[in-house]
């Protein structure tokens, strides 16, 4: 089950209310570009996000030359 749903997904409330709390204010037509860009962010992100891994999975072992 994907974390997000993309075709319910509101880009535009989602960073409508996002930007205050860190602190951004932007005019309305660059939160729709925000949005806009968030919205293919999370489409691109879509399938790593989709994939289930195991609790039990370890993490691969870090290479040092």
């Amino acid at each position: 089950m994907p974390m997000i749903d993309l075709e319910r997904f509101d880009a535009l409330a989602y960073v409508t209310a996002a930007c205050p709390v860190v602190g951004l204010q932007l005019p309305p037509e660059r939160l729709v570009e925000l949005a806009a860009a968030f919205t293919l962010v999370m489409r691109v992100g879509a399938p790593a996000l989709s994939f289930v891994v195991d609790d039990a999975a370890e993490p691969a072992p870090v290479f040092v030359p």
